[in-house]
């Protein structure tokens, strides 16, 4: 396996991605102490269709339906409360990111890492007393590879090739990106806040290589 299409960070699109990143950023900064707090959810989650679909219908679930029907946004925020409408919109968006790469392999082993380093990161706080950082946690560690994500738009054949070897040889995926692609997915994630105009600190989340503290 030598060289597969050689990418240059600036060659990645970073419109490739149909979710809005830039949402995750705004749901994560609303002040649940703000008067306006739930007219400001309300707008944000009803700017995407996707994410509307999503909370009614996790809203009527069994895990949270009160035995009345929930039938607007409005109405969900109003019986389950900002911080729950919040997590769902976050897990809304970032799931149709890392979702729509339509590939088994990409999804099982970058979404379900995904999102379980975003659990792991929120249950830190709550267990470390620091709770009111557990939503931005959570979306750290959703967004810590979407790197990945980019790389898997922008190359969908080569990449899953990518992940199988890094299967096989037990290696990191920065490492094996570096020698196939001449890029890794940490570079990609860096460029994408500024693409994205999203808050400078978020590079804290997709710029650095985790997976150093995994060996």
């Amino acid at each position: 396996m030598g060289h597969l299409n050689r990418m240059r960070v600036d060659a990645i699109d970073y419109k490739k991605i149909i979710a809005r990143p830039d949402l995750l950023a705004q749901i994560v900064s609303v002040d649940a102490c703000s008067e306006k707090c739930f007219q400001e959810m309300d707008q944000l989650v009803r700017s995407d269709q996707g994410s509307v679909s999503f909370v009614l219908r996790m809203a009527n679930s069994a895990m949270y339906n009160r035995g009345k029907p929930i039938k607007t946004i409005p109405h969900a925020i109003s019986l389950l409360g900002i911080d729950i409408i919040r997590s769902l919109a976050i897990l809304s968006v970032s799931r149709a990111i890392f979702i729509k790469s339509g590939n088994a392999l990409f999804q099982k082993h970058v979404w379900q890492h995904s999102l379980l380093t975003a659990l792991a990161c929120q249950q830190i706080c709550f267990e470390t007393g620091e709770s009111k950082l557990a939503e931005e946690a959570f979306v750290a560690g959703l967004l810590h590879d979407i790197g990945k994500v980019l790389l898997n738009y922008n190359c969908p054949e080569d990449y899953p090739v990518i992940l199988g070897y890094v299967l096989e040889h037990s290696c990191s995926c920065a490492e094996a990106e570096q020698k196939f692609l001449e890029i890794n997915h940490n570079d990609v994630g860096r460029r994408a806040v500024a693409e994205w105009k999203l808050p400078s600190y978020f590079v804290d989340y997709v710029g650095i290589n985790l997976e150093v503290f995994h060996s």
